[in-house]
């Protein structure tokens, strides 16, 4: 079997298989609302300014759970620059 041949337990990869198929509704919620409120900040918000719309809400997240769905959304907070003039 390949556990044998990458050194891991048979157990160990029954389990990765069995966690990998559950969805997390939650986890998919909370994506949700945060790609709506990233979306009506046109953008710009960050993990800090979106933990502070969601407790807002009243959810309940803090700025690192923020940041880790970001991440899996693929949200980047982008500022944009002020025209310099010439």
């Amino acid at each position: 079997m390949i556990c044998s041949v990458f050194d891991v337990a048979t157990s160990s990869y029954y389990d990765y298989r069995k966690r990998s198929q559950a969805i997390d509704v939650k986890r998919l919620h909370l994506q949700a609302k945060l790609k709506e409120l990233f979306r009506l900040s046109r953008g710009s918000a960050g993990s800090r300014t979106l933990v502070i719309m969601m407790r807002d809400l009243g959810y309940m997240i803090g700025r690192f759970k923020v940041r880790s769905l970001m991440r899996d959304a693929m949200l980047v907070s982008k500022q944009s620059k002020a025209h310099v003039y010439k």
